[in-house]
């Protein structure tokens, strides 16, 4: 017995698979079909990468406008900006933190040195504004995702209520921490 029929006897793939010499007619559910073991070719395309814009010029369609049609919408506007403070706070504490290890004297020496420079108190107040709003915002909208994964206020309306509650407390918060 010849190792070929050895396998095809014990094989679940077809006789033409084995021995690709000729091309049986099969019967597959009231259906012939003919196997072919040769290669198929992939078939040759003659347009161009920008097949589709042309085609929509000639036609005279308009081209596709993406998102600039959309209104921006309260909820994408914080996603993003949770994500941008997250990563302005994450900054804020590795730098303070590298700061602390390498310079040589204690907090209260550099606040003492800032002081002594005379900068006028509103220029210290905004500058303590963009310090506190990334921790201020990013830890108030985080607890909002909180909620959210408790299942809480989950609809669109409360929603976008509690985005103008996080932005509002932000801000209140925010303040309160630049006079301190």
């Amino acid at each position: 017995m010849s190792i070929s029929r050895i396998i095809s006897r014990f094989s679940l793939y077809p006789k033409s698979l084995l021995a690709p010499r000729y091309a049986p007619t099969y019967k597959i559910l009231c259906r012939e079909v003919r196997i072919d073991p040769r290669q198929a070719e992939p078939p040759v395309t003659t347009r161009s990468e920008d097949y589709y814009d042309e085609s929509n010029r000639v036609r005279g369609r308009p081209m596709a406008p993406s998102i600039s049609i959309y209104a921006t919408e309260i909820q994408g506007v914080m996603s993003i900006s949770n994500r941008v403070t997250g990563v302005a706070w994450t900054m804020e504490i590795v730098t303070f933190a590298i700061c602390a290890l390498v310079l040589p004297e204690s907090v209260d020496y550099y606040v003492e040195k800032i002081n002594s420079w005379n900068i006028d108190p509103v220029i210290i107040f905004v500058c303590k504004l963009f310090l506190a709003w990334p921790i201020c915002y990013h830890t108030i909208d985080g607890s909002r995702h909180l909620l959210w994964d408790l299942g809480w206020k989950l609809n669109v309306k409360r929603v976008i209520i509690s985005g103008w509650l996080v932005i509002l407390l932000s801000i209140i918060s925010t303040i309160c921490m630049g006079f301190y």
